[in-house]
């Protein structure tokens, strides 16, 4: 996962270079991975689901073939198949910054941040974000309705507000406040 700093960074340099920003969600992520050397574990049905039995009368279970949310290796299982199918599509890890992406063309470069699955793009503004949508448009014929926000207004619990065509951005971390509020001092609230 992306850290704060890269991210901070990244919108640093997307403002001064007046770049596009673009983010993506891909849909039940875990799911997509592969299980490394561990076996197919099983899972009780909800309570909601517990009046279901075979037709022997015994309790029903759900066998989880792939890695599911929750389950400590998911997320690692996850990232090693994205990252095989970002490499298959042309892209290369950034040096020493873990899980920042870059797809470099003849007119331009885009910048891939990833927290799980939330994807982040800064791409050059001449690009018009076209290797953002080809990548987006890649992985949904993989991993289903990729989701595309071409003017994002937030990421990883930041409000991002963006003075365009000036160079300046600003973040702040409203809901991380609210949260913190509610739960020490909900009185404030009001």
């Amino acid at each position: 996962m992306v850290d704060d700093m890269a991210v901070k960074m990244a919108l640093a340099d997307l403002a001064m270079r007046d770049h596009d920003l673009a983010k993506a969600d891909v849909p039940d992520a875990y799911m997509h991975g592969k299980r490394q050397a561990r076996p197919i574990t099983f899972m009780a049905l909800p309570t909601t689901l517990g009046h279901m039995r075979a037709e022997d009368g015994s309790r029903l279970c759900v066998q989880l073939g792939t890695p599911c949310w929750g389950e400590c290796a998911a997320g690692y299982e996850w990232s090693i198949a994205r990252n095989k199918k970002l490499t298959e599509f042309g892209w290369r890890p950034a040096e020493d910054v873990p899980d920042l992406w870059l797809f470099t063309s003849a007119k331009g470069m885009c910048r891939l941040l990833i927290v799980v699955d939330d994807l982040f793009f800064t791409e050059d503004k001449a690009l018009k974000q076209s290797l953002t949508k080809a990548l987006c448009k890649s992985l949904s014929k993989t991993y289903g309705d990729v989701r595309y926000d071409a003017n994002p207004t937030s990421f990883k619990g930041y409000k991002i507000e963006r003075d365009r065509p000036g160079r300046r951005i600003k973040l702040t971390f409203p809901q991380k406040i609210l949260e913190a509020v509610r739960e020490h001092l909900p009185d404030l609230l009001e």
